[in-house]
């Protein structure tokens, strides 16, 4: 069984910043996820980087694979397996310019 989750709807920063917890998604019984990144417009030294916890706490999330360059437009693909329950997104490392990009994930079991 699957299912469909947005992430995050067209979104633009200028700054690091994490998704607050209130919006990470709860993928329940669901290990292995299809996410799609779509970057709109790339920043100057932007990565975002997916995170994932047991329960949606702060001290909980630790990253989710690798992070996923943001520097140019783009669609990204990326697969994981074994991923907890709840997922976030933060970018990191965006040096100038104004990062635009939507996540979507399909999760299953």
């Amino acid at each position: 069984m699957a299912g469909y989750f947005r992430l995050q709807d067209q979104r633009s920063v200028s700054a690091n910043t994490q998704q607050q917890l209130e919006y990470a998604i709860d993928v329940g019984p669901n290990r292995n996820l299809v996410v799609q990144l779509r970057i709109t417009q790339g920043a100057a030294g932007a990565s975002i980087q997916l995170e994932h916890a047991a329960v949606n706490d702060e001290s909980a999330y630790t990253s989710l694979g690798n992070a996923v360059s943001a520097t140019s437009a783009g669609n990204v693909v990326v697969v994981h397996q074994d991923a907890l329950r709840f997922v976030r997104w933060t970018i990191t490392g965006l040096t100038g310019g104004t990062l635009h990009f939507l996540i979507d994930v399909i999760a299953r079991t």
